[in-house]
């Protein structure tokens, strides 16, 4: 779980929700996220893929799992912001799940979380203010001048110490 323990109010601009991003690659060129695999042959386990996927067995052939998507806008999906180098940056505490989040970026303390995530919902996957108490609360940010990603996970403010 990661702890947000403070942030500093400066001037900046606005952090900007599911902000388009015009082509920029999250990913380089060179990650698997972006390869074209529209004419790549289909797995020849496609159909048993499925089929454990689904849940479905030799004795129960209809069965239908639901799938819990991590992809989309909210509320399905985990929501991302994109925040300017200026957006102040905030020090975590990793309480738990620690490796589950990204380390920060090298020579840059804390993490750009906008304090907009303390009290509005959409900044953090549950589109609960502060992130709550369950689920995994992912948080992505995408600083656009830099051109970094972060990821925290089981993120939540604890309450009183975050202005």
């Amino acid at each position: 779980m990661v702890a947000v323990t403070a942030a500093v109010a400066v001037l900046s601009a606005a952090p900007v929700l599911l902000e388009p991003l015009g082509g920029t690659p999250v990913f380089p060129a060179s990650n698997w996220w972006n390869l074209d695999v529209s004419g790549a042959p289909i797995d020849p386990r496609s159909a048993q893929l499925i089929a454990w996927i689904s849940g479905r067995t030799s004795a129960n052939t209809t069965a239908v799992r639901p799938l819990h998507p991590d992809f989309g806008p909210p509320p399905y999906g985990i929501p991302y912001v994109v925040v300017g180098a200026e957006q102040p940056r905030v020090p975590l505490t990793f309480v738990a799940y620690g490796s589950e989040s990204d380390t920060g970026a090298p020579g840059l303390p804390g993490y750009p979380i906008p304090v907009e995530a303390q009290t509005q919902p959409h900044y953090i996957e549950g589109n609960v203010p502060g992130g709550g108490v369950s689920g995994d609360r992912h948080v992505l940010i995408i600083d656009r001048d830099r051109r970094l990603l972060y990821e925290t996970f089981a993120t939540r403010w604890n309450s009183g110490l975050a202005r």
